[in-house]
């Protein structure tokens, strides 16, 4: 029997583990606990990796916890050889190799598996190895996929730190009658249930944070109720906090409202799109049945202000999906409705009827016995087709599953339909009767050797479009006789759902530095420069070992439900990806928005796909089955990889423009050799294409890639950037350990000034700017025409006294997503992250844009719409204090200020906010040399407080107005330092206050301070980095010792429009971008700076995320 090569080519089949240097490292456990321990990690580690790795992937084993690096990184590896070993998929000498190749691209952070493989690997027998779950979800209570049993399978999921999605069509309408009497209360109210329940497993301290995705399609007659509302309760966020309410995310104000736990997502088809487009009307059904007809625009209208104020939902394209869908006999991704006309015919006890003769409840034969119509729905009207055997004639859809040899195949690409046998009653003989006198043949025994005649398909004929019907029996086989072919009804085998994937990504940047063949760049001074793309060699070689490993651990996995474990061993979807692409860009001197750099992009996934379906080909060798051994799937299979193909060879006529095109080339000519090597990779790419559409065998794997925002095993693996995203700054902030932050700019930096020809001189100072003004804009020496190449998410020193201005675009995501998409099996997890300026034309842009360039799926984010984003500073000036989320028409407000009609609301804001900075001005200049002293009397609130088990106190001074005067700080069992620290900021506070500087701008600075003690406060503000931190923030959650707001800068009185929603933009930390900081670390005793990483959140401190894997 043949079994799986493994060659050593990294570890030249030596232990590699063997060869590091390690080093030993005190690392503080993020947690309750804060556990200070001695780890043993490779010397070559970053702190942060380092500190990831011990607080998430050092696990108990037998008893014992893992100290040693070396020991987690052997337990995969060994485990994971042993099974492949075991399971016959390679011989002993592979398995020696397969455990030290794997070790090796571990332990050199070349690669790395979804986390739950790392917590549950090697520590129990059948371990949780999946990062993604999708649940199927039936309009019952009750059975394997009743509401009940849903909840209960999240839960599970989300204990074991994975994610799961469901899509909850299939409830029935709030209003609508149920069968105990009664009425539905409709998918959002179970939505609100299902997302307590992810909040409270989240609450209870899990590995991760849940993660969870809801989906309700776009013709679903609650789909408007759905859209609204996750905006509804964030506008109560808002006013909450705005009435003094914290904003933590775990705090109060969060834990207390609804919808908080989920990302919200409409199922969205190519006909709402067209009706939008055409501003037509359309149809709201449940179960085939029209409920009311809308204005497609009005819909669109509300998805879009949805996303504008507070993210989401997101769209998912179905029609785009099932157009890759591989395995169809478990039925479509997202149901297209097969059909019949009313015309069409069945056979029932009376004979010979047509579907208008027939309605639920009626019998019919199902090909074997009688059956009952369970369900029967119009579903509109549909081109519909004669298929034509010398059994009879099925009338209907071409996507109308009929039977073929035993399977089930579409209508229209069948070259073969089985006949039914009819009954030996008088039914039967008059259905016979019916073939022979229509010109079909008639069987003088007609009964068991039915199947045998010839049933290969003569001719289709399109007979026009007509009103269609859909019909669900009640035969266990779900098949029925029509025209005296045997057919499927339409109930769907799902495959989508009842699903599981585990991910895995590649570190890019690794196989870059293995290059054998670096480009020389010559600098001005010195010697040639060696700079690397990538060795394809060993990524092609790595990817096989990735697309082995997942295949094995599939088998070896344990799985909540019988219905997922069925579909995860039949279709074993696979999700391997990468990550640090916009690290690896900004490296090469290319800018993330570049043709060239969407071309390498494009080529890498296109490499990476084709050789991941290669392997998969040789895993069917091994294991002598494919999924698509089914007709239907097989071919399916053939016409994705045949579509993979096409964008392939269209990726390469692309890649060859970017070549020809020498605008685009630096003054080094360096650009030019890197779109040579993507177009050179591109071809090799779409040679493997080729070979894996042509080859015999299909793929083992119903999905093999995909792109996860791959949020801890990116941070362990030392990645700059997590998976398609660019990065997010060019300063990160590290923080220390004993407190505060130091600011490192990326080192992808100096790489792309070495390869775009800069001396080591020239380096060295605009390396030196960069750390000082937090941005490269104005850097000496700098060409400008290479600034694009360190274009990020978010402005760079946003919040400095001398702010960038350049960021990457909106659409320059989705184009880079457009680029990648064509390539992977799945989807890609990301978020497209807009500034606060962004208007609901440019989303509504955004979201039509992606479904044009073919995205399976999209999220946008707008800059400061949500009020859990940190709010460190002085809040901007408000259109309106009394409903922050509405704005005064333009021209009442353009009017209020002076200015004429139809200024755009960029240019009102400018107004506005000149006409306050000379206020203040004036202000300030009036101000500055007086102090407003305390009376002698006066009244103070005492607060007291711990911080890290450390008990302090803190009084308030109060003006006989109310607003604050002055602060005195006491710390207990705390030294001279830090007494003295906090007696001189108190003092230094106090009189600051009393001079006139705004309490909101002291407390922004002392927020986020971090010195000791620190840790879990046991109230409202959960945790604290220092007391300076502590104070800070409660005091800014004291609207009292605020001065009184302005009253707004329109007149009373003036209308106000829904349409143009929008928040104020919140002022940021000093020197960082919102555009992807999200709420402080919900880890107890952490606290941290997060970030968002495609659809989910990353702690920078402690590496805990909101779901990524």
């Amino acid at each position: 029997m043949s079994r799986m090569s493994v060659q050593p080519l990294f570890s030249s089949g030596r232990d590699p583990l063997k060869g590091i240097k390690w080093a030993e490292r005190e690392v503080t456990l993020q947690g309750a606990a804060r556990q200070v321990v001695t780890v043993t990690a490779p010397e070559a580690w970053s702190m942060t990796a380092v500190t990831v790795f011990a607080s998430h992937y050092l696990r108990v084993v037998k008893g014992v916890r893992e100290t040693h690096f070396g020991q987690a990184i052997a337990r995969l590896a060994d485990t994971i050889s042993a099974w492949a070993l075991a399971d016959g998929y390679v011989d002993a000498e592979a398995s020696n190799h397969l455990r030290h190749e794997l070790a090796y691209m571990l332990v050199y952070q070349m690669w790395s598996p979804n986390s739950p493989v790392w917590y549950n690997v090697g520590t129990v027998e059948r371990p949780q190895i999946s990062a993604c779950y999708i649940q199927h979800l039936s309009d019952a209570m009750d059975g394997d996929d009743g509401i009940i049993a849903l909840q209960s399978a999240e839960t599970r999921l989300f204990r074991r730190g994975s994610g799961t999605g469901t899509n909850h069509s299939n409830l029935r309408p709030e209003g609508y009658p149920i069968s105990v009497g009664g009425t539905a209360s409709g998918p959002v109210s179970f939505m609100r249930g299902f997302d307590a329940t992810a909040g409270a497993i989240k609450s209870g301290g899990s590995t991760r944070r849940a993660a969870k995705m809801v989906i309700l399609n776009d013709d679903h007659p609650d789909i408007e109720k759905y859209v609204d509302a996750k905006p509804h309760v964030e506008r109560m966020a808002w006013d909450l906090v705005d009435a003094g309410h914290s904003n933590d995310y775990n705090g109060p104000t969060y834990t207390n409202l609804a919808l908080q736990n989920a990302n919200h997502s409409v199922g969205t088809s190519d006909a709402f799109m067209q009706a939008v487009a055409d501003d037509a009307l359309w149809t709201l059904q449940f179960g085939g049945v029209p409920a009311r007809t809308i204005r497609a625009r009005e819909l669109w209208a509300r998805i879009v202000s949805a996303a504008h104020i507070c993210g989401d939902p997101g769209l998912q394209f179905r029609d785009t999906i099932n157009a890759w869908h591989t395995s169809p006999s478990g039925g479509p991704i997202v149901g297209s409705n097969p059909c019949q006309p009313d015309f069409a015919t069945v056979l029932t006890p009376d004979g010979v009827r047509t579907f208008a003769d027939i309605s639920e409840g009626s019998t019919i034969w199902s090909g074997k016995r009688w059956t009952t119509v369970v369900k029967k729905w119009a579903t509109g009207t549909k081109a519909v087709w004669a298929v034509r055997t010398a059994h009879g004639v099925f009338i209907g859809t071409e996507d109308h599953k009929v039977i073929s040899r035993g399977e089930r195949v579409k209508a229209g690409v069948a070259d073969y339909i089985d006949g039914a046998s009819p009954p030996t009653c008088a039914a039967g003989q008059a259905a016979l009767h019916w073939l022979s006198s229509s010109g079909y043949r008639s069987p003088s025994a007609p009964a068991l050797d039915y199947f045998s005649l010839n049933g290969v398909v003569t001719n289709r004929v399109h007979l026009g479009d007509f009103p269609v019907y859909d019909i669900t029996v009640e035969d266990e086989e779900h098949t029925y006789w029509t025209g005296g072919l045997l057919v499927s009804n339409c109930a769907e085998f799902v495959y989508i759902d009842d699903s599981a994937c585990n991910l895995a990504a590649h570190n890019l940047r690794q196989y870059q530095r293995k290059a054998k063949h670096p480009y020389a760049v010559r600098t001005h001074d010195e010697n040639p420069v060696l700079v690397n793309t990538l060795d394809t060699d060993a990524l092609r070689h790595a990817v096989g070992v990735s697309i082995l490993v997942q295949d094995v651990l599939v088998s070896r996995a344990s799985y909540p439900t019988a219905a997922i474990e069925i579909n995860s061993l039949k279709y074993r979807p696979l999700g391997m990806g990468y990550a640090n692409l916009g690290a690896l860009l900004m490296s090469l001197g290319l800018g993330y928005d570049t043709d060239a750099g969407r071309a390498l992009a494009g080529a890498i996934t296109s490499f990476v796909c084709a050789e991941a379906y290669h392997v998969s080909q040789q895993l069917t060798r091994v294991k002598g089955v494919s999924f698509a051994q089914n007709a239907d799937d097989g071919h399916a299979m053939r016409r994705v990889l045949g579509q993979h193909a096409k964008a392939a060879h269209k990726l390469v006529e692309q890649a060859q423009r970017v070549v020809a095109d020498t605008s685009d080339i630096t003054r080094t000519g360096y650009t030019g050799q890197v779109a040579a090597y993507a177009a050179g990779l591109a071809i090799e790419a779409h040679g493997v294409w080729v070979r894996v559409a042509n080859a015999k065998d299909l793929p083992r794997n119903g999905q093999a890639t995909l792109l996860a925002p791959t949020g801890t095993s990116g941070l362990a693996m030392d990645c700059d950037t997590t998976g398609i995203e660019p990065d997010y700054a060019l300063v990160k902030h590290k923080r220390l350990a004993g407190g505060g932050f130091l600011k490192i700019v990326n080192r992808t930096v100096k790489d792309a000034l070495t390869v775009l020809g800069y001396t080591s001189a020239q380096i060295s100072a605009i390396i030196a700017y960069v750390e000082a003004k937090e941005k490269i804009e104005g850097a000496p020496g700098l060409d400008p025409q290479h600034l694009p190449v360190f274009d990020c998410a978010g402005r760079c020193a946003e919040m400095t006294d001398e702010p960038g201005t350049r960021y990457l675009i909106p659409h320059a995501h989705i184009r880079m997503m457009a680029a990648a998409q064509p390539f992977l099996s799945g989807a890609i997890s990301k978020t497209v992250n807009t500034p606060y300026e962004t208007t609901l034309e440019e989303i509504s842009a955004l979201y039509s844009d992606a479904h044009a360039l073919g995205l399976k799926c999209i999220a946008i984010y707008r800059d400061g719409s949500k009020a859990n984003q940190p709010l460190c500073g002085a809040r901007p000036p408000r259109f309106n204090h009394a409903h922050p989320h509405v704005v005064k028409t333009r021209d009442a407000i353009a009017d209020a200020l002076g200015l004429p009609a139809g200024q755009s609301l960029d240019e009102l804001r400018a107004a506005i906010t000149k006409l306050r900075a000379d206020k203040a001005t004036g202000d300030l200049r009036a101000m500055c040399s007086v102090r407003r002293k305390l009376p002698a009397e006066r009244q103070s609130v005492c607060k007291s407080f711990s911080v890290g088990a450390h008990d302090g106190y803190v009084h308030a001074g109060l003006y006989p107005d109310g607003t604050l005067g002055e602060i005195f700080v006491r710390m207990s069992k705390m030294g001279s330092t830090v007494s003295g620290l906090l007696d001189a900021w108190a003092t230094m506070f106090s009189l600051a206050l009393q001079y006139g500087a705004p309490l909101e701008v002291l407390c922004e600075k002392g927020t986020g301070s971090v010195f000791q003690p620190s840790g879990f406060t046991g109230d409202a503000l959960r945790s604290a980095s220092s007391p300076v931190d502590y104070v800070s923030r409660w005091l800014m959650s004291h609207s009292e010792f605020l001065p009184p707001e302005e009253p707004s800068m329109a007149p009373e009185g003036f209308h106000e429009t829904h349409a143009e929603a929008t928040r104020p933009s919140p002022a940021h930390k000093a020197g960082r971008s919102s555009l992807t900081e999200g709420p402080a670390c919900s880890v107890k005793g952490c606290g941290g700076t997060t970030r968002r990483s495609g659809a989910c959140y990353v702690c920078e401190s402690c590496g805990v995320t909101s779901g990524c894997g």
